[in-house]
């Protein structure tokens, strides 16, 4: 897979997820995350996700 195919089929997943985390006004519904210790992280504005699965 190139960078490219890769760059286009994560912006088009990413944007099935709009509806669901921003208002209207394109603010955030999600604030942060908890982790399995229930540690709370905020989210700032230039936050990147990194995930990992098991």
């Amino acid at each position: 897979m190139t960078p490219q195919k890769f760059i286009q089929l994560l912006r088009k997943e990413v944007s099935t997820y709009k509806s669901f985390l921003e208002t209207d006004s394109q603010d955030w519904i999600v604030k942060g995350f908890i982790d399995i210790d229930k540690n709370i992280y905020t989210i700032t504005n230039d936050l990147k996700v990194v995930s990992k699965r098991k």
